[in-house]
């Protein structure tokens, strides 16, 4: 028999699953609630105690599967990913994630790979709008203003 956790998670992995073949699941998993639903998961599993009887293996399977399934809807669906940076955030994803059975080595590293990959689908929280520029790019115009500053990737001209 399987437990509650094992069908959330067979859950999480078909929503993906739908969601990798059609940008429809994608809208229908921002529109009916599914990051706030996986959000709200994720609370909840940070929550439960082991002596509950939650097995740390399974809880953490259940958060890499939330994380997963919050990548894919954003992959290639521009709308997922305003929403997602606008009203659910990468702050709401810190305090679960700072859960106990975590931080285990094992575990830790798996959830930073998801958390880079919900990332690389949306951008990094603190840095909204990052332009790497090269002095060659720019057009002459602006190529003179900028001549000598550290942010045309240039030294800095001591005058």
């Amino acid at each position: 028999m399987r437990t509650a956790g094992a069908v959330a998670q067979a859950l999480l992995v078909f929503m993906a699953r739908l969601m990798e073949k059609s940008a429809r699941y994608k809208a229908a998993f921002r529109t009916t609630g599914g990051f706030q639903t996986c959000v709200a998961l994720l609370r909840g599993i940070a929550h439960a105690s082991s002596a509950a009887g939650a097995d740390d293996a399974e809880r953490a399977a259940l958060v890499l599967a939330a994380l997963r399934c919050m990548a894919t809807a954003l992959v290639g669906a521009p709308e997922n990913r305003a929403y997602f940076a606008k009203e659910v955030r990468f702050a709401s994803l810190l305090a679960p994630l700072r859960a106990p059975f975590l931080l285990a080595p094992d575990r830790a590293l798996d959830v930073c790979e998801h958390l880079l990959g919900l990332a690389v689908h949306e951008r990094w929280p603190h840095f909204p709008t990052v332009l790497f520029l090269h002095a060659r790019d720019l057009p002459s115009a602006l190529r003179l203003r900028c001549a000598g500053t550290a942010w045309c990737g240039q030294r800095e001209s001591k005058a």
